[in-house]
C-alpha cells in the first residue's frame, strides 16, 4: 500500500509541473458553475497537496473560474431557461428542488449562495435557478458567489497550506486518509442540502 502512495504522491508531483494545470483547475471551475456539476476540488486538491504552499493562488483560480461560470449560468437562467436551462435541470433530476431554491432565493439570496458550495446539488444548478426570471440581479450573484466560494476554497486553501506537506506523507505512507475526508465532506454536503432544501 506504501508503494502505490508513492506513486499517487509521484503523479500528483507530475500533475502540477504540467504546464496547463493550473488551466485545466480555472476550466473544471469555469464548468462547474455554469453547466456540469464536475467539481474543481479534485484538481484543487491535487495541486494543492504537492505544492501546499500555492494552495492560496489555486483558491484564487477556483473562485473566479467559478464565479465567471456562475455569471453564464445566469444567463443560461435567465435568457434560456425554456431550451438549455430547463434541459440541464431534467438531466440532474432537481426539478423538485427548484421551487424550493427559489424560494430561498427571494428570503435568503445571499446565504443560499454562500451555502451552495457546501451542498451536494450542482453549483450551476443555484447559478441557473438565479437567473430564472431573473430571481436575482446581476451583481448579487456576482458579489454572493465570490463570497460563498472564496469561504469555500480558502478554508480549503489554508487546510492545504498547513496540512499539505502532511497530507503528502499520509498519501505515501496510507492511502486511508482520502476516503475517510471524502465520505466525511459528502456527509456534511448532505446534511447542508437537508437542512437547507
Amino acid at each position: 500500500m506504501a508503494g502505490l502512495g508513492r506513486r499517487l504522491s509521484a503523479w500528483l508531483e507530475r500533475f502540477a509541473a504540467q504546464p496547463y494545470a493550473t488551466g485545466l483547475l480555472l476550466v473544471v471551475a469555469f464548468i462547474e458553475g455554469s453547466i456540469a456539476p464536475l467539481p474543481p476540488d479534485i484538481p484543487f486538491i491535487a495541486l494543492s497537496v504537492a505544492r501546499p504552499k500555492r494552495s492560496f493562488l489555486y483558491g484564487s483560480i477556483c473562485v473566479a473560474g467559478s464565479t465567471a461560470g456562475a455569471v453564464i449560468g445566469y444567463f443560461i437562467g435567465s435568457l434560456l431557461y425554456d431550451s438549455v436551462g430547463q434541459a440541464l435541470v431534467s438531466f440532474y433530476n432537481v426539478q423538485g428542488q427548484i421551487a424550493a431554491l427559489l424560494a430561498q432565493y427571494r428570503e435568503h439570496p445571499w446565504l443560499t449562495l454562500i451555502l451552495a458550495g457546501f451542498t451536494s446539488i450542482p453549483f450551476c444548478i443555484f447559478t441557473i435557478a438565479a437567473g430564472f426570471h431573473q430571481t436575482l440581479d446581476i451583481g448579487t450573484l456576482i458579489l454572493a458567489c465570490c463570497a460563498g466560494r472564496a469561504i469555500r476554497f480558502y478554508l480549503l486553501s489554508a487546510i492545504l497550506f498547513i496540512f499539505g506537506g502532511s497530507a503528502r506523507r499520509a498519501l505515501e505512507r496510507s492511502l486511508i486518509i482520502v476516503p475517510i475526508v471524502m465520505m466525511v465532506l459528502l456527509a456534511l454536503g448532505f446534511f447542508l442540502t437537508k437542512s437547507f432544501l
